[in-house]
């Protein structure tokens, strides 16, 4: 790849509209070629990546963010607002670059962040999540996940790593 042009991974997620998680996947089945760098990075040719885009065959599947970024910028577009107008009027609470990366599908966006932008800009939670064969997500439901989120970010290390895994060997941690 010397002298050729290569992209990182956030830069491949970027030009293939895929997430970070996308790319590897696809770099893991051998449709998208990489090498990698010292550090243990993977790089692409950029036109590897192009193509990888523009091939037909290819099937990739929709990074969720990216669907979920497409109706909060829609739902900004609806009240006439600038990502610095979002900035302006939550008084900082909402960084233009932050909810940029949120709208190009570039970040994923916390419960409790995308139903406080909800309320921000005036629409239902639900609103702002693409359609789904999943069972419907309650209000009451929507509240109970972030309750436990909120407990949860304040429980210890030793809390948090049994809750996320279930304990090691079934023990609870002392």
């Amino acid at each position: 790849m010397s002298g050729e042009r290569v992209v990182t991974r956030a830069e491949a997620a970027h030009i293939l509209r895929v997430s970070l998680g996308e790319v590897a996947r696809l770099a893991d089945s051998g449709v998208l070629p990489f090498v990698r760098i010292p550090s243990g990075h993977r790089r692409f040719r950029r036109e590897d990546v192009i193509a990888c885009r523009d091939a037909p065959a290819v099937p990739r599947r929709r990074a969720y963010q990216d669907l979920v970024g497409q109706r909060l910028q829609a739902a900004r577009h609806a009240r006439g607002l600038s990502l610095a107008d979002v900035e302006e009027k939550s008084g900082g609470v909402f960084r233009a670059a932050a909810v940029g990366t949120y709208e190009r599908g570039d970040r994923h966006v916390t419960v409790a962040r995308l139903a406080r932008l909800a309320k921000f800009y005036g629409v239902r939670p639900a609103s702002l999540l693409p359609d789904d064969d999943g069972p419907e997500l309650s209000f009451d439901s929507l509240l109970a996940v972030l309750k436990a989120a909120e407990i949860l970010a304040g429980a210890s290390a030793d809390v948090k790593a049994f809750l996320m895994t279930g304990g090691e060997n079934g023990r609870v941690p002392s």
